[in-house]
C-alpha cells in the first residue's frame, strides 16, 4: 500500500479573502480571519488533549508535553535569555500588567492582550503558562522592568 501524503496548504485554500487588504472586501475579509481563528482554536485544542492524554498514558515526559503546549513567545525567551550563559549583556524585558483587564473580557481590543477560548472565555491554561514564565525572567536577568498600567476600552 501507498502511505497517505499530507501536504499543507495556504490559508487561503479555505479562507479566500483572509489576505484580502482591498477595502470592498473588508467584511469578507474579517470573516475569513474569523474562521481562521476558530479552526485554529479547536487545532490548539485537540493538540492539547492528545498531548495530555499520552502524558497520563506514559506516553511522553512531562518535559515532552511542555514542547506541544507552549508558546512560541516561550520558546523564544527561553532560547535567548533562560538557556543563555550572557542574557544580561543583550537582553531587556518590560513586563507591561495589565490591570483589571479580565473584566473587559468580550471587548474587540482585549483579544490582542490575552488569550481567548471563543473571544469570550480566558484561556486559563496559557495564562497559567505565562505566569510561570514571568516568573522565571528576574532570577535569569537583572534587566526586568515590570509597570502596572491600568486597562480601559479607548
Amino acid at each position: 500500500a501507498v502511505p497517505a501524503v499530507y501536504l499543507l496548504q495556504p490559508i487561503t485554500t479555505k479562507f479566500e479573502h483572509y489576505t484580502d487588504m482591498d477595502a470592498a472586501n473588508e467584511s469578507l475579509r474579517q470573516k475569513d480571519r474569523e474562521g481562521w481563528y476558530q479552526v485554529t482554536v479547536q487545532l490548539e485544542h485537540l493538540l492539547r488533549t492528545a498531548v495530555r492524554a499520552a502524558h497520563k498514558e506514559g506516553l511522553v515526559t512531562e518535559e515532552q508535553q511542555h514542547k506541544y503546549i507552549k508558546s512560541v513567545t516561550e520558546r523564544e525567551i527561553n532560547r535567548g535569555i533562560i538557556e543563555s550563559t550572557d542574557a544580561n549583556q543583550h537582553a531587556v524585558i518590560f513586563m507591561r500588567n495589565l490591570q483589571n483587564i479580565k473584566k473587559h473580557i468580550g471587548a474587540d481590543a482585549v483579544s490582542a492582550y490575552l488569550d481567548l477560548m471563543d473571544k469570550e472565555e480566558l484561556n486559563e491554561e496559557s495564562q497559567r503558562l505565562l505566569e510561570d514564565l514571568k516568573g522565571k525572567l528576574p532570577s535569569k536577568l537583572k534587566n526586568v522592568h515590570q509597570y502596572e498600567v491600568e486597562w480601559t476600552d479607548k
